[in-house]
């Protein structure tokens, strides 16, 4: 989560800097910042996805695991 809001806060920074650079009439060279975050944005949420694919039966395991010692608890 921290790199998606790193990557979102410096894009959208630079676009807002950007934007007064060329609202000055000076070269906005700022808003590469935007063209560059935005596929960033796109490929950290493509490779969590793909993370979470391939962990996906570890977290059942793990889920299978915490139910039966919860299970095993004695209750009042």
């Amino acid at each position: 989560m921290l790199l998606y809001f790193g990557v979102a806060f410096l894009a959208l920074f630079g676009g807002t800097f950007g934007y007064v650079q060329w609202a000055s009439n000076e070269s906005a060279w700022a808003l590469w910042s935007v063209w560059i975050g935005t596929p960033t944005l796109g490929l950290l949420h493509l490779a969590s996805s793909v993370g979470q694919r391939l962990g996906q039966h570890q977290m059942e395991a793990l889920k299978t695991e915490l139910d039966n010692l919860l299970r095993a608890l004695p209750t009042e």
